[in-house]
């Protein structure tokens, strides 16, 4: 009688040990699926924020006029493989959850220069010159 006791308690320990086991299991799992997500949104939010400083840069300098410039500091994820300006327009290219996005922002003014498209924070120049708003970055 005493040992059937004692294997019926050995035997609840052993499913609940199963049933604690199987539930850190998943909440491991969902916890690396939402780091991954996390990373992504912060990633792609940060090259929407430094894509939306260099326009207002532009917008500005081309606004105060020719001979004005200003310095403005951007930070980039990694995942950023094309940062550029030409035209009438500045395009950023990245990489979102698995796939490439862009942004464009379109002017009624020329834009020239080539962003930096290395992880990390990084100066850039935005000058207005001829009616030509230049941008370049300062090592």
């Amino acid at each position: 009688m005493v040992f059937d006791s004692f294997s019926s308690r050995a035997q609840a320990s052993v499913e609940y040990l199963t049933l604690v086991g199987t539930v850190l299991i998943i909440v491991a799992l969902l916890s690396g699926y939402a780091f991954t997500i996390y990373s992504g949104t912060t990633s792609n939010s940060q090259a929407l924020e430094a894509f939306l400083k260099v326009k207002k840069a532009i917008e500005t300098v081309y606004a105060l006029g020719e001979g004005n410039s200003i310095v403005i500091d951007i930070t980039l994820p990694n995942g950023v493989s094309a940062f550029s300006a030409s035209g009438k327009s500045i395009v950023i290219t990245f990489d979102a959850f698995g796939s490439s996005a862009s942004d464009l922002a379109e002017f009624s003014f020329d834009v020239s220069g080539t962003l930096p498209t290395l992880e990390g924070t990084h100066s850039i120049r935005i000058a207005n010159s001829s009616g030509v708003v230049s941008l370049n970055e300062i090592p």
